[in-house]
């Protein structure tokens, strides 16, 4: 037999398995809906940096939505000096607003990818190890 478990046991469970998933923000995001996911941050010019979870992610504005977010590994996690393909496609998955990505070939040899709606790309510079993903205005 299953021992039952109170209801408020069950919502701080639920909130426990939830929490970490909750924790990312996506192109299109407000500065509010940015501070949630990533905490405090500073203004550099006319961007917003946030340190969160092993990432310096820098974040430029069209208007009061963000557009391009540049994710690069901070050192602040030392197992994890550099950006990894499990990090671009977790950070891929975060962005992708239920979509799935598809790999584009580019002159350059870079890895690039698109949001099937083809509303948001990913590039990953593989000589510096940051990878950008911004609003696709083509």
């Amino acid at each position: 037999m299953i021992p039952l478990v109170p209801a408020r046991h069950l919502v701080l469970l639920f909130a426990l398995f939830v929490a970490p998933a909750l924790a990312h923000a996506t192109i299109g995001d407000d500065l509010p809906t940015l501070r949630a996911a990533y905490g405090s941050a500073k203004e550099v010019g006319n961007e917003m940096l946030f340190r969160h979870d092993g990432y310096s992610i820098a974040i430029a504005f069209d208007g009061t939505r963000a557009a391009m977010e540049i994710f690069l590994r901070d050192g602040s996690v030392p197992t994890k000096p550099d950006m990894t393909q499990e990090d671009i496609d977790t950070i891929l998955k975060n962005e992708g607003a239920g979509q799935d990505w598809r790999a584009v070939n580019t002159p350059n040899g870079q890895p690039m990818w698109m949001r099937h709606d083809n509303k948001v790309l990913a590039r990953f510079n593989t000589n510096e190890k940051i990878l950008t993903v911004m609003v696709n205005d083509r």
